[in-house]
């Protein structure tokens, strides 16, 4: 499978979206989040295409190299992207260097779904910790589980038919865990696979440097459905990933990010038909 890599001169977006087209990942890190950052080139960005399992596999050869700093590069003399670490005491006159080249492959641009959102939007906050376990519950619910939102009251619930010998099985998130709630339409219901709630929700994102995460959820008019995780970098004793900043309303708007060391992974999913759900 190929993603897409946008380079452009303020941030850089990792974009990805299965075979099927029922879902799209996508990860966008400022500028700022880098020790160095420089973007030299003619056009407002460079548009790449990377094999994801190999992208992968580098990121996570490099992520074992503690206490280093990773350098990637692009274009390579072969237009291929270059990743290098140099390790070495300070003053020892010498250093190891660990180098990857992957190559880049030509690949049709994809576009942003969101792109195509419709309002109005229902949208609510919530700790990401809380929905990863509400996910990993509906283990059971079958392949497909709905999402319903209501105005009055306001309730956040996913619901699946069962499979084998369980009966339906309805798991509501708690109303004083949910800020920032809105459901214009009074109420919305909406099915989604089960697999693709489970990578949007169930894989938070962690490690040292991360302090929390903040996850907005909203669904457009026709039920896609956009998960965004902004993930803390600023990273402090005693956090960790999945800690409640979803009362911060700031932390969502675009103004303010740009004052924060945050970046963003987003899932977004298509709802199913009538023909596709059960």
């Amino acid at each position: 499978q190929v993603c897409g890599l946008v380079v452009g001169a303020d941030a850089l977006c990792l974009r990805w979206e299965d075979d099927a087209h029922t879902i799209q990942s996508q990860v966008l890190l400022k500028a700022d989040l880098f020790e160095v950052y420089t973007f030299a080139g003619g056009p407002a960005r460079e548009e790449l295409g990377l094999h994801l399992h190999a992208l992968a596999d580098t990121l996570g050869l490099f992520a074992g190299l503690e206490g280093a700093s990773l350098e990637i590069t692009y274009p390579g003399r072969n237009l291929e992207v270059n990743f290098e670490v140099l390790e070495g005491a300070p003053g020892a006159g010498s250093s190891i260097s660990t180098y990857a080249a992957l190559a880049t492959v030509e690949q049709p641009l994809q576009e942003d779904w969101v792109d195509d959102w419709v309002e109005p939007a229902s949208t609510f906050h919530c700790a990401g910790l809380l929905l990863k376990e509400a996910i990993d519950d509906m283990e059971w619910a079958g392949k497909d589980v709905e999402l319903t939102m209501t105005r009055d009251p306001p309730e956040v619930h996913f619901k699946g038919a069962g499979q084998g010998s369980l009966t339906a099985l309805s798991i509501k998130i708690p109303h004083h865990e949910v800020s920032g709630f809105q459901c214009p339409e009074g109420k919305v219901v909406h099915q989604y696979l089960l697999h693709n709630l489970r990578a949007a929700f169930a894989h938070l994102p962690g490690g040292r440097e991360v302090a929390g995460v903040a996850t907005k959820v909203s669904m457009d008019s026709r039920g896609m459905l956009k998960v965004m995780h902004m993930v803390d970098m600023g990273a402090r004793a005693g956090t960790q990933a999945g800690k409640t900043l979803y009362g911060r309303q700031a932390y969502f708007d675009t103004q303010a990010e740009g004052s924060r060391r945050s970046g963003v992974v987003q899932f977004t999913i298509l709802p199913l038909g009538e023909d596709d759900a059960g």
